[in-house]
C-alpha cells in the first residue's frame, strides 16, 4: 500500500533489539498476546489491538505462545535481513505473495 510492506505473520518467541530509523512500523494483533519491549518499559498488546512503534527508537517483540498478526513496516525498496536471537523462537515472515518462510537459525 503506498509503497509499504504489509505482512501477515506469525511469531512465537524472542526477536532481536532492534529499531527502524527511517519509518515507524505497526503491529496489529489478529490473535494472540504480543510484548514490544523498549529499553525504558514495554507495551501488551492482545487480539484487535494496534501499536506503532516509532522511528528511530529501539525494541524487541517477544511472543510466549503463538501470535497472528499484521504488520505495516517499511517502503518495499527498504529490505531489511531478519535474525532471531534465540534458537528457540519461530519467526515466519511473509517472502512474497502467498509464501511464509522460516527466518530461524
Amino acid at each position: 500500500m503506498n509503497d509499504y510492506q504489509i505482512k501477515i505473520v506469525k511469531i512465537e518467541g524472542d526477536f532481536e533489539w532492534h529499531d527502524h530509523q527511517d519509518t515507524d512500523e505497526t503491529f496489529i494483533v489478529l490473535e494472540g498476546a504480543l510484548r514490544i519491549d523498549f529499553r525504558d518499559g514495554h507495551v501488551t498488546l492482545n487480539s484487535g489491538e494496534m501499536y506503532v512503534a516509532p522511528k528511530g527508537v529501539e525494541y524487541k517483540p517477544f511472543a510466549d505462545s503463538e501470535v497472528k498478526m499484521k504488520r505495516l513496516t517499511e517502503p518495499q525498496r527498504m529490505m531489511y535481513g531478519y535474525r532471531v536471537a534465540n534458537t528457540s523462537s519461530r519467526w515466519f515472515f511473509d517472502a512474497g505473495p502467498g509464501s511464509l518462510n522460516s527466518n530461524k537459525k
